[in-house]
């Protein structure tokens, strides 16, 4: 067989020509649908990776359940759980309003990705932020500077650093 006669057979003009826009408008879609659940996922996934290193119990435990139930189930199961189960009970989304949401399976599909995304994202933030040294937070101590400013201008920067290869 040629090779001219295989990229016939794989890259045939006449199903380029057919289905090339509907590929491009996926494309799109998986596009924005990515950008859109990962940078939300970052902001929730600091939160929970936040209240995994938190002082508090149940906030711990709470956010710990999250991360395991997430990254521990399938994406698909955790798609079919959102958009058929929660879609299941339509007359009380009606009712609070939210039916629009959990109508429209991109909109599932964007909560799903997020909060799955989120899951892994706070597990890499916790890492790195466990891995910026101590001694970082004692000369902040030593400096009397503030927990939030600790967090936001020492600790927050080098662990962003750190976790920007597994993101």
């Amino acid at each position: 067989m040629s090779l001219a006669e295989l990229q016939n057979m794989f890259l045939s003009p006449e199903l380029l020509e057919r289905y090339g826009p509907r590929f491009i408008d996926g494309l799109l879609v998986t596009t924005k649908l990515v950008a859109i659940s990962f940078t939300l996922g970052a902001v929730l996934g600091l939160l929970i990776a936040l209240g995994r290193l938190s002082g508090n119990r149940f906030l711990r435990s709470f956010t710990g359940a999250y991360v395991y139930f997430f990254r521990g189930s399938p994406l698909l199961a955790q798609l079919f759980l959102l958009y058929y189960g929660l879609g299941s009970f339509k007359g009380f989304w009606q009712d609070v309003g939210l039916w629009w949401f959990f109508r429209d399976a991109w909109f599932c599909t964007l909560l799903a990705f997020t909060l799955n995304t989120a899951a892994y994202q706070a597990e890499i933030l916790r890492g790195s932020i466990l891995s910026v040294a101590q001694g970082q937070r004692e000369a902040c101590k030593a400096l009397n500077l503030s927990r939030w400013t600790t967090f936001r201008k020492i600790i927050l920067p080098q662990s962003l650093l750190v976790a920007i290869g597994p993101l």
